[in-house]
């Protein structure tokens, strides 16, 4: 009877909504904006590479949840001697993950006030 309720607890564990969304969000994202310029985001299992028209940073991250939302939390980036730099960076809300279509929010230090910025996103791969 143990075996039995251990299995069915792992089962139950390898299918929660934490994994279902991690599996969601590995693959090519793209911000949509109307500015020109292209980012683009590209999950894999550990890490977000974050390519701009400045250029490509590696992230290492983790999804862990918070208030409900998948929260993404950054332990650092990547340095091109493969090893990971700590730079903080904010963690960033995942209000809406679907398999063609993210919104997120981030916290943004602005002088005179601080805002949250709202940005939507399309898989692109």
């Amino acid at each position: 009877m143990a075996l039995v309720t251990m299995v069915g607890l792992t089962a139950c564990n390898s299918n929660s909504p934490d994994v279902d969304k991690k599996k969601m969000l590995i693959g090519k994202w793209e911000l949509v904006s109307d500015i020109p310029e292209v980012t683009t985001y590209l999950f894999d299992e550990r890490y977000m590479i974050e390519t701009t028209y400045q250029g490509k940073e590696t992230w290492l991250y983790s999804l862990e949840s918070q208030n409900g939302n998948p929260v993404l939390s950054f332990q650092g980036r990547l340095t091109e001697s493969g090893t990971i730099e700590e730079i903080d960076r904010v963690p960033i809300t995942i209000l809406k993950l679907t398999s063609t279509e993210m919104e997120w929010e981030y916290y943004v230090g602005v002088y005179p006030e601080p805002i949250n910025a709202h940005e939507t996103l399309k898989k692109i791969e």
